[in-house]
């Protein structure tokens, strides 16, 4: 593994960590501060339209800065919030304030990276670098929400931005170590001109392929995000058991995460780009069975298996945005994904636990995963649309290749 790589995995592990254990650390200080399980949910109100509004700027903002300078600036305007947040006296206010400008900050800064890692990466090395990092996401995915509920708990909120403000200023050698891919000065002006919101979506309209697979990808992550709080009701509903039963699935499905990364860096023929629709049907199929198991061994391993599919669609969907979007779109195309991921589907989980607190969680999961199938369904259909489309332009491309040729050769 090139010291580039490595390099770039541990500014990705940095990164997440702070992104997944803060979100723990604002929504517990908001729980210590008024005591109110309702207002929980004011975090998540919070962070949603300062992410939304780093993907529509995202763009234009990579190619005015470059991805390496974006992700260096917005990591130190990270150290200086959690630091200057620490001088303040803490309320529901400043709280709330603190989480919607880091939102902000931890959209820009996840885009940047993964723009910049789409820039660096060799065709090679992407398939790789994608199953390590999708496998270090699972540990975090553990490992970050406790560590971040553990410092709020036992240090306080003030002493918890500290530390924050304190890994990210640690971070800022690593991250000014990274060097650039070297750009043509045509390609700079080119991303300049067409960094827009409307040019990165006719760009991705143009490429329907690659479309399908992005919007599959968001509503599968949106499903995970709107299935995470709804668990520990499922779990009550379903098997009478508490919130232990939970965290146990939830690890079981990390652990899977991990056994799909490793399985698509293992075997990469198997697990391609054109597998994928049918990847997310059969995900959907496991995950509806799962909803209507009675037995707590079979729900463990479906959750096992959909934790280890779920890893496998984000390497494939990484992996076909690296190799197909142009890099002045790359920007757009992944804060979108980060968004759907993060504050775009934590949103929506409100509304469906909403929802389920209606109806029943296990409803809700079982559509969510009927929903899932349909997708998986539609990507097919344009893969298969998109394949006959290419094999009837192919011979058309080759006759009007050969026309001029034969021409010449009678002159």
């Amino acid at each position: 593994m090139r010291r580039e790589i490595r390099q770039l995995l541990a500014a990705d592990i940095f990164v997440r960590l702070s992104g997944l254990a803060y979100y723990t650390v604002f929504t517990a200080g908001i729980y210590q501060l008024t005591g109110r399980t309702a207002d929980v949910g004011l975090i998540g109100a919070a962070t949603l339209l300062p992410a939304l509004l780093m993907v529509l700027t995202a763009g234009r903002l990579t190619a005015r800065l470059t991805a390496r300078r974006t992700l260096i600036v917005f990591n130190a305007a990270r150290v200086v919030l959690f630091a200057g947040a620490a001088l303040l006296p803490v309320n529901t206010m400043t709280v709330l304030v603190v989480a919607a400008l880091n939102s902000l900050i931890h959209q820009a800064v996840l885009t940047a990276k993964r723009t910049f890692d789409a820039e660096v990466l060799l065709e090679q090395e992407r398939t790789p670098y994608n199953a390590k990092r999708t496998m270090a996401g699972n540990v975090l995915l553990i490992v970050a929400p406790p560590l971040g509920g553990v410092a709020v708990t036992m240090l306080g909120l003030t002493w918890s931005l500290v530390i924050g403000a304190l890994l990210g200023a640690a971070l800022m050698p690593l991250l000014a170590g990274l060097k650039s891919a070297p750009a043509a000065p045509h390609e700079e002006q080119e991303e300049e001109a067409s960094a827009s919101v409307t040019a990165s979506l006719r760009h991705l309209f143009g490429m329907p392929q690659v479309l399908s697979m992005v919007t599959t990808y968001c509503l599968v992550v949106i499903i995970l995000e709107v299935e995470s709080p709804l668990m520990f009701p499922f779990a009550e509903q379903a098997y009478g058991l508490d919130g232990s039963f939970t965290g146990l699935l939830l690890g079981l499905g990390g652990l899977g995460g991990i056994v799909g990364a490793l399985l698509t860096q293992r075997y990469p023929r198997v697990f391609s780009e054109s597998s994928l629709s049918w990847m997310i049907v059969f995900d959907g199929l496991v995950f509806f069975a799962f909803t209507q198991a009675d037995s707590v061994l079979v729900a463990c391993a479906l959750f096992t298996l959909l934790g280890a599919m779920g890893s496998v669609s984000i390497v494939l969907v990484e992996g076909a945005v690296q190799a197909h979007v142009a890099p002045a779109h790359r920007p757009f195309v992944f804060s979108t994904m980060q968004f759907a991921g993060g504050a775009g589907g934590a949103a929506l989980g409100v509304v469906a636990a909403y929802i389920a607190h209606a109806t029943s969680a296990k409803s809700v999961l079982a559509w969510c995963a009927l929903i899932e199938v349909v997708a998986g369904l539609v990507c097919a259909l344009v893969w298969q649309l998109a394949r006959k489309r290419e094999a009837r332009v192919t011979p058309a491309v080759a006759v009007a290749a050969e026309v001029p040729e034969s021409r010449h050769t009678k002159a």
